[in-house]
């Protein structure tokens, strides 16, 4: 008990010392749990509140989640949410915990709450895509899916003439640079397609 409350202490010093070290939050949250959840939990809030670290919403997800207390996480991001409107970590993280809850129509709207304060954002595409699968909306998974993976309309693979060697985005039956006609290939980088681009 001696060396926990020395343990304890210290911790708390280090964290009047410096409010943004991660570590030592979440150390004493370690430290607190066994003797009250509510204290280990409102301390990773504590900890969330003075860095705005996603590193807390993990670990209060987990924590809630590991003594069964799915409810009492969804009241924390109720909480964040009205303090924290357009951050995007808590709109992103609620509406992950949504999904992993099931609660899918819950989970998109803040999913696309999350997608207006940042849509280049990988991770909310992706979580969008899962969303929409799990709705039976494939056409908008695909579009974020693609999203997710960083495809942009630049990254569409290119046609290839097989006569001239010229290439192109879109597809059309003639080549305009040599006139051949149905010679468009789909370029995957093979060499067959590196010829000459000079008319013979």
């Amino acid at each position: 008990q001696g060396k926990g409350d020395d343990a304890e202490r210290r911790l708390r010093d280090v964290i009047k010392d410096d409010p943004s070290f991660c570590a030592a939050h979440i150390a004493l949250s370690e430290q607190l749990r066994p003797r009250s959840l509510d204290d280990a939990t409102e301390t990773l809030l504590q900890g969330f509140r003075a860095t705005r670290h996603p590193v807390f919403l993990i670990k209060l997800e987990d924590l809630c989640v590991e003594t069964e207390r799915p409810q009492a996480m969804i009241r924390i991001y109720s909480r964040l949410l009205q303090e924290y409107p357009s951050d995007y970590d808590v709109n992103l993280f609620t509406g992950k915990f949504f999904l992993r809850l099931e609660m899918i129509d819950e989970g998109l709207e803040q999913l696309l709450k999350a997608e207006t304060l940042g849509p280049e954002r990988e991770s909310v595409n992706i979580l969008l895509a899962e969303a929409f699968r799990r709705r039976g909306r494939h056409e908008s998974a695909c579009l974020h899916y693609q999203r997710a993976l960083g495809y942009k309309r630049r990254y569409l693979i290119p046609f290839r003439c097989t006569s001239c060697g010229s290439s192109t985005i879109k597809w059309t039956a003639r080549c305009p640079s040599c006139g051949t006609w149905n010679g468009y290939a789909i370029d995957h980088g093979n060499r067959e397609y590196t010829v000459s681009a000079t008319p013979r």
